[in-house]
């Protein structure tokens, strides 16, 4: 089949508007509110808090079945080395209170 030549598309598809009017997308909108709504109070989704955000760049070509696997076991390999215990986190995000919180392995433990 392939793509046709310009002589021999049909002209209708061609004029057609491939977008929706304001009006148009207006009640479409309102015609969802209810359920949109009802949707939103069963399940209420995300806190407006701050969230973390995870982005991986790179081609669909890399992606494999473990690459989330391999992602995670970097994350924790980097909490082990940088972050090993709660006090250590607690002070390079310096949380709130972690001033007090003890400074010796000793003392972690």
């Amino acid at each position: 089949m392939g793509i046709q030549p310009i002589a021999d598309r049909d002209p209708k598809i061609d004029s057609m508007n491939y977008s929706i009017k304001n009006e148009e997308a207006a009640a479409l909108m309102n015609s969802l509110q209810k359920a949109n709504l009802a949707f939103q109070k069963k399940y209420p989704g995300d806190k407006p808090e701050r969230q973390a955000v995870h982005t991986m760049y790179g081609g669909a070509n890399i992606f494999k079945s473990d690459t989330t696997i391999k992602m995670g076991e970097i994350a924790l390999r980097n909490f082990k080395t940088y972050a090993p215990d709660f006090v250590s986190l607690a002070k390079i995000l310096q949380l709130k209170g972690h001033e007090n919180l003890p400074h010796s392995q000793i003392d972690i433990h």
